[in-house]
């Protein structure tokens, strides 16, 4: 298990990968963010599929219903640019995270890992 860990500071965008077990750094970027780069300016909330349409996505592609998820989380946040939805939950002996446009709908990335 590991855990995945984003974040900005400082003018940085870091990602660190961090052994569950033991707590040790298994992997690490730092990415100077380009201040150059226009920010997309985010849609209105109103304008967003919202978490209940999003977590209805993600149970489809995984093949799963609510009923059967364990430990549900969904976060709006931007990635690369854009408002996404991600959902991430247990089900079946899986560990599933799937990643959601925000306006769209459109499904982004989809990971499966056995629990």
């Amino acid at each position: 298990m590991i855990y995945e860990i984003e974040f900005d500071a400082n003018g940085y965008e870091y990602d660190v990968d961090v052994d569950a077990v033991n707590g040790n750094v298994v992997d690490f970027d730092k990415d100077a963010i380009d201040d150059d780069e226009p920010k997309p300016t985010p849609a209105p909330a109103g304008d967003y599929i919202g978490a209940e349409r999003a977590k209805k996505s993600a149970f489809n592609r995984a093949g799963s219903s609510a009923s059967q998820a364990e430990e549900l989380e969904v976060e709006l946040e931007r990635e690369d640019g854009r408002m996404v939805y991600t959902v991430e939950f247990k089900a079946g002996g899986y560990e599933y995270e799937v990643e959601i446009d925000a306006l769209t709908g459109e499904i982004l990335d989809y990971d499966v890992e056995r629990d």
